[in-house]
């Protein structure tokens, strides 16, 4: 209380002496009345300190606290972007909605021990927001090889969607097989989707038998004024190719000339067809890709294709991969 006191006399005093400067500024002021302007800052200085001693002066209002200064707090992860939600009358506090399959959709097959990421776009539509101590659990059929618990990665305020991914494996035997999964509140209670928020969401997928295929050099001819390479898949099994990926390196100059070049829906229907196709390559069908070999190749030089193809856009689900060499005419 003391140092407040000094402060404030300090100030008082401060201005009141400037204003008094004012007055001196433009003539010499008399002795006496240099005495009379000290006696008024005393006078002025005591009646403050006693207005701060009875508490008459406002006292500062800490920021944060006064009417209509909150400031927000976003935590990490958060999305910031407000959603226009409304809950119904006697919504739960936990409670989902599924919004859409991000990846593999039901019925995707994958050969024996394929590793894929499910992904779910799952909406909440309760009334508490999930904060990253809510996890999504594994609720029965087949785990796949995915964890029992996953903490949510960031908050999801009422109204707001996640994506909520697991790493899964197809089992090593063939089959259909279903993952069932829900979410799970600090409390340890589990709830899901629907109206009574007791619905799982779940994973649906075949197990066929590895890849049966066969690659091998075609032919050569001129696609966009440049030698193209031709190759001949052979689908024997039951894989359905979505994307695919060639790399061609020159064995004599040990250079890469074309590659590696990824494309959806690159396959064609006939070896005199040019790149990149537009389809896909379904299971018991002959279809081709092709790399082009750049305007400046040598006859008689070794040419390496690797080339893997996958049963999903962006060489994503169930892959293989295969090598082929030729010689250039």
């Amino acid at each position: 209380m003391a140092s407040i006191r000094f402060a404030l006399s300090v100030l008082v005093l401060g201005s009141v002496l400037a204003l008094s400067a004012c007055n001196l500024s433009a003539t010499t002021t008399p002795a006496a009345d240099r005495q009379a302007i000290f006696t008024q800052a005393a006078q002025t200085l005591e009646a403050r300190l006693t207005e701060v001693a009875a508490g008459a002066l406002p006292t500062v209002t800490p920021l944060g606290t006064q009417p209509g200064t909150t400031i927000p707090v976003l935590t990490p992860g958060e999305d910031p972007t407000p959603v226009d939600f409304t809950p119904e009358p006697g919504t739960p506090c936990d409670r989902g909605s599924f919004v859409d399959d991000v990846t593999i959709p039901d019925g995707t097959t994958f050969s024996p021990n394929s590793g894929f990421v499910k992904t779910w776009r799952i909406q909440n539509n309760g009334t508490c927001t999930w904060t990253p101590s809510y996890q999504v659990v594994f609720d029965g059929g087949e785990a796949m090889g995915g964890p029992a618990a996953l903490a949510l990665p960031h908050n999801v305020p009422p109204g707001n969607e996640i994506e909520i991914s697991v790493n899964l494996t197809a089992p090593d035997t063939p089959g259909n097989y279903r993952g069932d999964w829900k979410l799970r509140n600090p409390a340890g209670q589990v709830f899901g989707l629907g109206s009574q928020a007791d619905s799982s969401f779940w994973v649906i997928i075949n197990v066929g038998s590895d890849p049966e295929f066969s690659m091998t050099f075609d032919n050569i001819h001129t696609c966009s004024g440049n030698p193209t390479a031709i190759f001949r898949l052979e689908n024997s099994g039951e894989s359905w190719f979505e994307s695919a990926e060639i790399k061609l390196t020159n064995l004599n100059t040990n250079l890469v000339i074309f590659g590696p070049f990824a494309s959806d829906g690159p396959f064609m229907g006939s070896a005199n067809e040019c790149p990149p196709g537009g389809d896909s390559a379904r299971p018991n069908t002959t279809r081709y890709l092709g790399g082009s070999l750049g305007p400046n190749q040598v006859s008689g030089h070794r040419i390496r294709a690797d080339i893997k193809i996958c049963s999903q856009d962006f060489l994503t689900g169930d892959c293989a991969s295969d090598s082929v060499e030729f010689t250039i005419p």
